[in-house]
């Protein structure tokens, strides 16, 4: 279900820097929000089998042949980004 999904640690976090960032390696992701690596992996796979988050191999880096991944927010995922700020709203509708 969407809403356990969006509800896992870290998820918001995630989802909010790769839509500030656009399309940015796995690596960068990992240094900025400081998330173990081993959870970040989970994390967006899951974000990838529920279509929100999509991912690119880059094997043209001429890095020793290194193949380097890029992940992004699909359109879905700019959507389900939404209702971060519906949440958002609430809590300030809440506070007053």
């Amino acid at each position: 279900m969407l809403i356990n999904l969006l509800s896992k640690k870290h998820v918001k976090e995630i989802m909010t820097f790769l839509n500030e960032s656009g399309e940015v390696h796995y690596s960068m992701i990992q240094k900025s929000l400081k998330i173990n690596k081993g959870t970040l992996s989970s994390l967006l796979l899951l974000l990838i089998e529920n279509e929100i988050v999509e991912k690119r191999k880059d094997e043209t880096d001429g890095d020793e042949g290194l193949i380097k991944t890029f992940y992004y927010l699909t359109e879905y995922g700019k959507d389900v980004m939404g209702l971060f700020e519906l949440e958002k709203a609430l809590e300030n509708r809440d506070n007053k």
